[in-house]
């Protein structure tokens, strides 16, 4: 026998799905429409329309050939980025300026006349291109336990991220990485400019002989990166390491032979959040924006984003 609902019970059941849709419904998050931003190299403060400024990251981070959700991958990660970097500003940092923009940092902004420069007959297209995935991935903010996340990136990962210090930056596998043209990289250094460059990162270190003893117990993660080397019997770790000889990232082996360092490198960044290579590798596999953003960035959600 068919159970019959009373009207009363069928209000209560219509009014509770009701609260239950609109709990359900995420919150807004607002994003500007306009920026300043401290170019670094330059020493300037400019202001620039939002969207622009997100497209000119972009193309400062991933080459515009690439597919395009690993391009919105990237767009939403930066509108997240830049979102956290301006909540969570203190004092008189970048200058005055909302954020800040330099060439190998979070925010390598080009402008439409660098780009147009760079890729030529080709840059009409890829303005198109990259704009469009922009506008759309910025309608969204990831987010974790509902605030915006610190949503870092590399550009190639050592084939296994590490962790950033929050809950959704824990690390994990970026094996195809590995298969990327610039994975490895190496750079060979005197010990007189291996001296000069570390002279004030190393403290005071004891340095005898031609080189071959001046670095020892290395140690690493479990993701490759350097955490910590022996220099003269200072300290260092590997990110120091890589800041201050100009290496590519922080996964670092060091070798001495011929009179010679050797520092070889595996990925490029700070090897931590989204590997970008691997957004690529992912994207073409068939993977969506979300799929992507929910790898790299655990227990995290989409947020709605809308501009002041």
């Amino acid at each position: 026998m068919p159970l019959k609902i009373s009207a009363v019970c069928a209000a209560l059941l219509t009014a509770l799905a009701a609260v239950m849709f609109f709990n359900d419904r995420p919150r807004e998050i607002s994003v500007p429409n306009r920026v300043t931003v401290y170019m670094k190299d330059c020493g300037e403060i400019i202001t620039e329309d939002y969207c622009d400024f997100l497209t000119g990251c972009v193309f400062g981070l991933i080459p515009p050939e690439s597919e395009r959700e690993a391009i919105k991958s990237t767009a939403c990660a930066l509108n997240t980025l830049a979102v956290y970097r301006m909540s969570n500003k203190s004092g008189f940092e970048n200058n005055g300026a909302d954020l800040t923009a330099e060439e190998n940092g979070e925010f390598p902004y080009m402008s439409e006349a660098q780009i147009r420069e760079q890729y030529g007959a080709s840059a009409e297209r890829y303005l198109n291109k990259v704009r469009e995935c922009t506008e759309k991935a910025m309608q969204y903010i990831i987010t974790y336990e509902e605030a915006p996340i610190c949503a870092q990136m590399c550009r190639i990962s050592s084939g296994k991220t590490d962790s950033g210090g929050f809950a959704y930056l824990a690390g994990v596998s970026a094996e195809c990485d590995k298969e990327a043209e610039d994975w490895e990289s190496s750079c060979a250094l005197t010990p007189n400019a291996v001296r000069t460059a570390l002279s004030g990162t190393a403290g005071s270190p004891h340095l005898v002989g031609n080189g071959a003893e001046w670095f020892s117990e290395p140690q690493y993660a479990a993701s490759g990166t350097l955490t910590g080397i022996l220099f003269g019997g200072e300290r260092v770790s590997g990110e120091q390491l890589k800041n201050a000889l100009g290496l590519r990232s922080a996964a670092i082996t060091v070798s001495f032979a011929e009179d010679k360092f050797l520092f070889v490198c595996h990925g490029f960044g700070g090897n931590v959040g989204m590997s970008l290579s691997c957004a690529q590798t992912f994207a073409l596999q068939g993977m969506k924006m979300t799929d992507i953003l929910a790898y790299f960035y655990g227990g995290t959600e989409l947020t709605v984003a809308r501009q002041k």
